[in-house]
């Protein structure tokens, strides 16, 4: 007979044999184990050893059919249960798959997957505290949370309530925001955790790569709450041996952000970014009611639109010249149509 140690839903001890399940009934002298059929109605039992390997005895009979398809359900959900809560960062659907490669899933459905992931958020959620409901309690729960890195360093560097800022980081990140040259930074709003006015991030170029270095949740966006946040990072850095000192920033055109960076690093070079610049633009566009212009292709307005937006490309003592090329152009092609 084959047997299968498995566990229930509940994570008591259970086997599969013979396509059946069983469960822990009770344990009889010697430490041998009285099993149960999990079938409601079902008077079927089991006796083994200790270990659940070995049948001693089998009693009465099923009064019902197996379920492949069940079994195979079951054993996955109690697998990526238990990996899930072994690797908490692993995506649900890359446990899943890794489990499926083991195991014969022949009788599984799509919807079986689905009810599979969903048991694994919510046995995560029991291993995580409840959610904060104020931004107090965000801060509390933080500092009750080891929250490390995958090299086992603390990721919560700073986490003050006075000024309502959190940063997320490691030693081994800001080692690398003091060594880059240049570093990127940008908040968005969309994302951002609840209690919380914007999540903003710091990149720094390593290598040819863009890598995510600090993220801080802000309660806002006024000067001061930059200037606290930037000075507690100035500070991490100070505390760990580093000195930050870019020679380049990219950042929006947010003017309270360039202000402060050049407060704290003066001869810092500021450089703002053309998919910000474009997305002003384009609201530009919209707001004066150019837009369905802008979209039509044989448009003379939208080929003068789209020849704005090729200006971020240029020298900055070119863009003036080209700007009133561009106008010079444009009042050429008007003096021929009225000509016509």
């Amino acid at each position: 007979m084959d047997i299968i140690l498995t566990e229930t839903n509940k994570g008591k001890r259970s086997l599969v044999c013979d396509s059946f399940r069983y469960r822990v009934d009770k344990t009889l002298k010697g430490e041998e184990i009285s099993w149960r059929c999990t079938a409601k109605g079902c008077k079927a039992r089991l006796r083994t050893d200790c270990t659940g390997t070995v049948i001693i005895q089998q009693k009465n009979t099923h009064n019902h059919d197996t379920s492949d398809r069940d079994n195979e359900r079951h054993l996955l959900r109690v697998r990526s249960k238990r990996k899930a809560d072994d690797d908490i960062a692993q995506r649900p659907s890359k446990i899943i798959r890794t489990e499926l490669q083991n195991m014969d899933e022949a009788n599984l459905k799509s919807e079986d997957i689905g009810s599979v992931s969903k048991a694994i958020y919510r046995k995560r959620r029991k291993s995580h505290p409840a959610l904060p409901k104020s931004r107090e309690e965000t801060h509390q729960s933080l500092k009750k949370i080891n929250i490390q890195s995958n090299k086992f360093e603390n990721f919560v560097q700073f986490n003050d309530e006075q000024t309502g800022i959190i940063i997320l980081t490691c030693p081994t990140n800001l080692e690398c925001l003091c060594s880059v040259p240049e570093i990127f930074m940008d908040g968005t709003y969309k994302y951002c955790p609840k209690f919380f006015k914007q999540l903003y991030t710091i990149h720094g170029y390593n290598k040819g790569n863009y890598v995510p270095l600090v993220f801080c949740l802000l309660p806002g966006k006024s000067e001061e709450i930059y200037v606290n946040c930037f000075s507690s990072i100035v500070k991490l850095c100070s505390d760990q041996g580093h000195t930050l000192q870019p020679k380049a920033v990219h950042v929006d055109f947010e003017e309270r952000v360039m202000k402060v960076m050049k407060d704290f690093f003066p001869s810092i070079e500021i450089k703002c970014c053309r998919f910000h610049l474009g997305q002003a633009w384009w609201r530009k566009i919209q707001k004066v009611g150019l837009s369905q212009q802008y979209k039509e292709l044989d448009s003379d307005i939208s080929k003068w639109l789209k020849g704005i937006f090729g200006i971020a490309f240029l020298a900055p003592d070119e863009v003036a010249d080209c700007f009133i090329q561009i106008q010079i152009e444009e009042i050429c092609l008007q003096l021929k149509c009225k000509q016509k």
